[in-house]
This record gives structure tokens, sequence and C-alpha cells, in this order.
């Protein structure tokens, strides 16, 4: 198919179905977040929402681009899958004005940064050249597999730690036998990682500077063998640079933390050097014009903000038994953080999706679909196996270790491997073969796939909706309370919607003649006004849903905690005797 693109070919989207889908796609996918957590788990809603809005725009040069949309979102939705904010609802449901409003305030900024980060990335689907999104590929690539080496280290199961590694080891050295050569690397790499993880945890606050670090790394070392992508390295590099300036700022300088612990310690600090990234990934579109770019970051800004910290409101009459709820035993016994996660997607997908639909209302001048150079792979197909093998097998790999532990899976061996090891190996087999594919699809269109850009990206996106949906259903069957089923069946609902709403869309795109928006259009701009008025409304929506919480209960809540004055929980081993 060709990949030149005369004029912007749209069919006017329902602004409904728009927002709508986009709001969905990202409730269920943060609803699948929650069940697998961190960066893999965050990338799936961010993929969900680019390839969903792509489908849902009516035009046909976002139909081409829906893979990349899709992993843009992953990437960006990703990067912010490293904050941790697991103590900050307790706060929330404190008997103490501020605690309460620090605690909804910190859940705006860690949604916030999410959003914006997530959103600012997801732009470059529509802003940049085919030719440009290519010179990613490689670093990308070259980082990627380092942090998967890393990512070895420390996420081993412990049953492979066991079976190939310290267990035997000492067992040789107690018989006072000698250890094969490969038993004592691996042993030697599992002390290591041991060691690597308790100087992340003691002295670096338990964040991710080790990601930061390679990634600076890997950028400068590419750009030094790479001519052609060294903007893209440039790029990485600034963003690295970023979340370090401001993990030190904030954390080393200012010594602040958002979740202190008693004795001292905190819960990983990784907001500051998202809040850095965040600086820098806007220091670079503002430098590059891309005003499309800081569009997009501001209602993810605003989106994730609000997502947040009203889902998390979702929550306060189950956790404070607020006695108008409480009374009724059917709402008694529910995963009602499901409802606050899948709320947080809801919200922030809502919002910016509204973000996009004003590059559609004034119709966002088409990318370049510039002829890439000659490479292993295209940004499409390498688009389609970053969402179809990488985030698949990233976050999938937890399925059997769940199986393995609740005893659904037999601890029986064959050839020395143990079940979650062999379904671990045929990930690369799987792998292996979409790559197969991508590139005999090259040569001749496969069959099976649709003429159409639009088929292509209907087929794609509900192939990887439904792989999701069947990943996450099956993983929490072994534990699955009546719940827990509500919400996992709510995951079916949700799916279904966004089903109806993508493969409902107009098939054939029409021409229409509209106003042209280039990336550097003042009409992207927001006035000082209007940015004054959101910044006032945050402010206001955090003091009324403090006081909201604090009227519905007439003490703390189960697991509350103090975050100032003399009670706060991080002084309690401090003062005591």
């Amino acid at each position: 198919m060709s990949d030149n693109l005369a004029s912007p070919s749209s069919h006017p989207p329902s602004k409904v179905a728009f927002v709508l889908v986009g709001a969905l796609a990202m409730s269920y996918g943060w609803g699948f977040r929650g069940d697998y957590g961190h960066e893999a788990g965050a990338m799936v809603p961010g993929a969900l929402l680019g390839m969903a809005l792509c489908l849902c725009s009516g035009r046909e040069d976002w139909f081409r681009r829906t893979a990349i949309a899709g992993w843009l979102g992953a990437i960006g939705w990703g990067i912010g899958g490293q904050v941790s904010y697991g103590m900050i609802p307790s706060y929330t449901i404190s008997d103490s004005f501020p605690d309460v409003f620090y605690g909804y305030s910190c859940l705006f900024l860690v949604g916030a940064l999410w959003g914006g980060i997530g959103a600012a990335i997801l732009s470059f689907a529509w802003t940049k050249s085919q030719k440009e999104l290519a010179t990613f590929i490689g670093p990308t690539f070259a980082l990627g597999s380092l942090w998967c080496l890393i990512g070895a280290l420390f996420w081993i199961p412990e049953h492979v730690h066991e079976t190939y590694s310290l267990a035997p080891l000492d067992r040789l050295t107690a018989a006072g036998e000698s250890p094969p050569i490969w038993l004592s690397i691996v042993a030697l790499l599992e002390r290591f990682s041991q060691s690597l993880n308790s100087f992340t945890v003691s002295k670096m606050h338990d964040i991710d500077w080790l990601g930061a670090m390679t990634a600076l790394s890997v950028a400068g070392l590419y750009a030094a063998f790479s001519k052609r992508s060294r903007k893209a390295c440039g790029l990485i590099a600034i963003l690295a640079i970023g979340w370090w300036v401001g993990y030190l700022i904030l954390v080393r300088l200012f010594d602040l933390h958002m979740q202190p612990k008693p004795g001292g310690t905190q819960r990983s600090d990784n907001w500051a050097g998202m809040a850095g990234l965040l600086v820098a990934l806007v220091g670079w579109m503002w430098r590059e014009q891309d005003r499309v770019g800081l569009l997009l970051s501001r209602y993810g800004f605003i989106g994730g903000g609000i997502g947040f910290s009203v889902g998390d409101f979702i929550n306060k009459p189950d956790k404070i038994r607020w006695a108008p709820f409480y009374q009724f035993e059917f709402l008694r016994g529910f995963d009602h953080w499901k409802w606050t996660e899948q709320g947080f997607g809801l919200i922030m997908g809502a919002i910016v999706s509204l973000g996009i639909l004003r590059l559609l209302k004034t119709s966002l001048e088409p990318a370049k679909e510039e002829a890439e150079s000659a490479g292993f792979l295209t940004t499409n197909e390498f688009s389609v196996i970053g969402l179809l093998g990488v985030t698949f097998w990233w976050n999938f790999y937890h399925n059997p270790g769940t199986y393995f532990e609740h005893g659904r899976i037999a601890k029986d061996t064959l050839f020395g491997m143990k079940a979650p090891d062999w379904l671990f190996l045929f990930g690369f087999l799987y792998l292996g073969l979409l790559i197969h594919l991508m590139l005999r699809n090259r040569r001749a269109d496969l069959p099976f796939l649709p003429s159409s850009w639009q088929g292509r990206g209907q087929l794609l996106f509900l192939f990887y909706l439904w792989v999701t949906v069947v990943a996450v259903v099956s993983k929490s069957w072994p534990l699955m309370s009546h719940g827990a089923l509500f919400v996992h069946g709510s995951f079916c609902i949700t799916a279904l919607a966004c089903t109806w709403i993508v493969l409902t869309q107009p098939a054939a795109p029409t021409d229409a003649s509209r106003n042209i928006g280039p990336v550097q259009d003042r009409e992207w701009r927001s006035s000082p006004l209007r940015l004054t008025i959101g910044a006032t409304g945050c402010i206001v929506l955090l003091l009324v849903l403090t006081m909201a919480t604090m009227s519905m209960q007439e003490g703390p809540g189960d697991g509350f905690r103090y975050r100032f004055g003399p009670n706060a929980d991080h002084l309690r081993e401090i003062n005591q005797p």
C-alpha cells in the first residue's frame, strides 16, 4: 500500500463516540494495569487509547498510523508506571484537613505527571514524519533490550533462583564439589542483583535511577555511531537528564518526600524524576515549536490530575464506611479499589480525547509520509511487534507465575525446566513468528489482512483488546471472589462497548474541505486567562474533594495515615523510646 498522502481525507467523527471510546478504552486499560502493575501494565491503557482514537478519527492518514499511535501511547503511559502512589490514599481517609488535602494534591500530581507525559508522547504519532519516527527504532530497541536484561536480574521468579543458581551452588559447595562455571556465573549475577536492589532501596530512595542512567548512556553511545539517529538520541538524553535534575533538586536538595515511612525511609520517590522529565519534554517541544504536543500535554496533565483525585474519591464511601452507602449489604465485599482504578482511566481518557478532538476540529495537517530508509523493520512493523510482542510478553509472564504460586500448574520439571520456564520460552518462539510474518507481509500482503488501513487498524485493535481481556480474566481466575468476578465482568462489558464503537465507524472516509492547522499554528495555544482559570479550578476541586470526604466521615478510615503534625506516621518510630 502506498504511503503517499496528497491531502487529508476525513469523515467528521461523532464527538460523543470519539470521547466515549477514549474514556472506555483507558478505563478498561487502567483496570488491566491494576492486575499487572508497574510500567508494563501501564502500557496497555496507553496503547488502547492511541489505537481507538485513530480508528474513530474519520481520517485516512490517522488510520494508517493506528499501530504507531498505539505503540507511542504504550511508551508514554508506560513511563509513568514507575511512579508509586500506594500510600497516598491513606492520607485522604484521615480526620485531619491538611492531611486529606495533601493526599488529594499528591494524587493529582501523580496523575498529572502520568497524563502529561503520556499525551505528549502520543502526539508524536500525528505530528512527526515516518522518516523522523524511524530514527527512534534503533536507540529504542537498544535501550529496551538493555532494560530487559536488567529486569531479568531483579525480577526472575523465585523458583528459577532455587533451581538454577544459589540453591544448587550451596549444595555443591557443602558437598565439597566444584560447581560448573555457568552456575557460578548465574549465582554471581544473583548476588550482584541483590546488592544492587539493596543499594537502590537504602541509598537511592527506591527510585529507578538505573533506568535513567542507562537511557543516558545508550543515547550517547548510539549517537556516536549513528548520525541518522542523533536527534532521536538527543531527545532521549534530554529526558534522562531532566529525570536526574528533578530527582536531585526535589529530593536531594530540598529533601521532599511524597510518602515518607517510619524510621526515616521513604516509598519510591520516582515522582521527582518524572517531574523533571516532564519539564524537559515540555521544554524540548517548546524549542521545536511543537504546539500540538504542548496542547495535548496540558490536556493530559489536567486529565490525569483530575482522574486520579476524583477516581480516589469514588472509593471513599467504602473506605470510611459511609452509612448511606454501607447500609446496603450487596455493596460490601466488592473490590472498590478496582472501580477507583477504572475511574482514573475513564476521566483521564475522556479529557485527553477532548484535547485530541480539537486537532480534528481544526484539522491538523497530515504528518509527512516520507519514504523510510531501508532497515530491518519499518515504523509500522516495529510498532506492531512492540504492541503484540513486547507488551504482551512483558505482562503475560505474570500469568503462569500466578498459576504456579496457587498450585494450578504442576511443579514437575521437563528436561530440568518447570512449566513457567517453558511458557517463557514459548514467548521467544511467538516473537520470532511475529517478526517472520512482518517480513513476509513486506514482500506480499498476507491474505488474512484487510486491504484498507482502517480494516487493518481495526483488526489490530480488536486482537489486542480481547487478548488482554482473556489474559486478565484468566490470571485472576484462581482467586476469583464474587467482587472480583463482578469487576472482571465489567472489563468484558467495557471491551464490548469499545468493540461496537470502533467497528461501527464509517468504512470509507470522504474528502472534506476544511481548515488545515500546522503543528506550529497559534490555534493550539492556550491563553494565560484559560491557564489561570484551569489552575484555579483544579485547586477548588481539591478543596471540594477534601471537604466532601471529611463531611462523610465520623473519624479516620481503616488504614489511615497522618503526614503532618506530631502524630505523623513517618515520625512514629523516631518519637517512641
